[in-house]
């Protein structure tokens, strides 16, 4: 052998021997270090848990409140779902629930989301709902002012909301109205006609535009009694403004999930009512 392969030879590192059996499965069973992962309240927003998380106590409190006959009235989606269900008797009153729970665990499994979320993401849904819901009513003010002369209300009602009992069902109400609302009109609606029109259009803006300018006017069509008989006399002023409402509320949705949608929707309807 020439000097220059055992050269060669002795340049290569030894092979390292395998361990015992013991240090192997020792090697094996050692716990793997996962990354740390960055909490991002952005992300948390649009998960279908957290969006449950923070629906979940609303629906409650306002399904037990019914139960105990306050004197309110069940929103409008809830009365037509337990007229069409109401061969079912007593059984029909579970039936929006169930499937207002059901759709965020259906999205769940579809979606595949991670199974966990920051409790501190449902408090601040709340406080960033509030903000949203203040700045819409404020908007709202100045609209009906410019278009109808109408002065500001001075939220004089608002402290009374948990004191007067006819208060409170309105309250109830608008808790029922702003989940109901916006899981059939943002959720089952505008959604699946967002999603058609983006692969239609091939162009985001333009889907997002279309959708929530026909959802919109479905949305305020539907709040006039010319169509729903528990709706209001028809004036441009709020038709414009339930149809500008929905806009913001379809774009809310699209960028900030269906949990911020039902907030401010609910927050408004109160802030309006006092």
């Amino acid at each position: 052998m020439n000097t220059n392969a055992m050269s060669i030879q002795l340049q290569q590192p030894e092979r390292k021997k395998p361990g015992s059996v013991l240090e192997v499965l020792d090697a094996k069973t050692q716990p793997v270090k996962k990354k740390a992962v960055r909490y991002d309240y952005w992300l948390e927003t649009h998960n279908p848990l957290a969006c449950l998380a923070f629906m979940l106590p609303l629906l409650i409190w306002y399904e037990v409140s019914m139960a105990l006959e306050f004197e309110a009235v069940r929103s409008g989606i809830d009365r037509i779902v337990q007229m069409v269900f109401s061969p079912l008797g007593q059984a029909s009153i579970v039936i929006l629930p169930l499937v207002s729970v059901g759709l965020f665990l259906f999205l769940h499994h579809r979606q595949k989301q991670p199974g966990q979320f920051h409790l501190r993401t449902v408090f601040w849904m709340a406080i960033e709902s509030i903000a949203l819901a203040t700045i819409l009513f404020l908007a709202c003010d100045i609209l009906l002012l410019y278009l109808d002369n109408q002065r500001p209300q001075p939220l004089a009602g608002l402290a009374t909301v948990f004191s007067d009992s006819k208060q409170y069902g309105r309250l109830l109400m608008c808790l029922g109205t702003g989940i109901h609302e916006e899981l059939v009109f943002r959720l089952l609606i505008f959604a699946p006609l967002f999603c058609w029109l983006c692969r239609v259009t091939q162009r985001e803006n333009v889907a997002l535009f279309l959708a929530a300018i026909l959802v919109s006017c479905l949305f305020a069509v539907a709040h006039c009694d010319a169509f729903n008989p528990e709706g209001s006399p028809f004036q441009m002023s709020t038709f414009l403004f339930r149809f500008l409402a929905s806009v913001f509320l379809c774009v809310l949705f699209r960028f900030r999930g269906i949990a911020i949608a039902i907030g401010v929707h609910a927050v408004f309807d109160i802030l309006a009512i006092s």
